[in-house]
Order: structure tokens, then C-alpha cells, then sequence
């Protein structure tokens, strides 16, 4: 009960749960998900970080650059399924999740 507890925490917060929905679509370095969700990098890794406290995202270095991802074990997870299939992004964060990576944005970044 206390990993769904942690995890129902990480999820409480809109952005939080943003965030945890591009992260399903993709790996993203923190300087995507600023672009993406148009918030400043401080709030972001703050929000990375709750998100891995709560088990919902992995992250791994990768050159200059940590890439989070969905813990793949989360997915397993009958709630966090259901979850996924009734939520999806708003249609500003999917145009903007493309042109970040039609713009190759993390190329740029460093």
C-alpha cells in the first residue's frame, strides 16, 4: 500500500501527471520537457523529481544529457493501465511534443 500511496502522490499534481503522460509517449531530456510543457527548467526537475520518488519515471545518462523514462515495472500495474487508457495529453502538449522533436530540440540544447 505505501508504493500506491507514493505513487498517487506523484500523480496528484497536474503537471506531475503531464509530465508522467509525454514521458508514455517517450524518453525526454529535462530541456524537452521545458519546451514541451512551457515551464522553467527549476520547476521541471522538480517535478522529475516527485515523479521518482513516487517509482513513475527512471532516468539515465546519456552524453551530457539525463533521459527520464516510464519505469517500464509501473506499467505492470493494473490502476496505472487504466490510468493511461482514460487520460490523454491536451492537444498543446502533443503539438508541442512533436515540433520538440521535429525541432530535434536536444541536439540544440547542448
Amino acid at each position: 500500500m505505501k508504493k500506491t500511496l507514493k505513487i498517487l502522490n506523484a500523480l496528484a499534481d497536474r503537471t506531475r501527471l503531464r509530465a508522467f503522460l509525454l514521458l508514455n509517449e517517450g524518453e525526454l531530456c529535462v530541456c524537452e520537457l521545458v519546451r514541451i510543457l512551457e515551464m522553467k527548467q527549476s520547476r521541471i526537475s522538480h517535478v522529475l523529481r516527485k515523479l521518482k520518488e513516487g517509482h513513475l519515471v527512471l532516468s539515465r545518462k546519456e552524453g551530457k544529457w539525463h533521459i527520464y523514462l516510464v519505469n517500464p515495472s509501473i506499467l505492470n500495474m493494473n490502476f496505472i493501465r487504466v490510468l493511461l487508457k482514460d487520460l490523454s495529453l491536451s492537444d498543446k502538449d502533443i503539438s508541442n511534443y512533436k515540433k520538440c522533436k521535429e525541432e530535434e530540440i536536444r541536439n540544440m540544447c547542448g
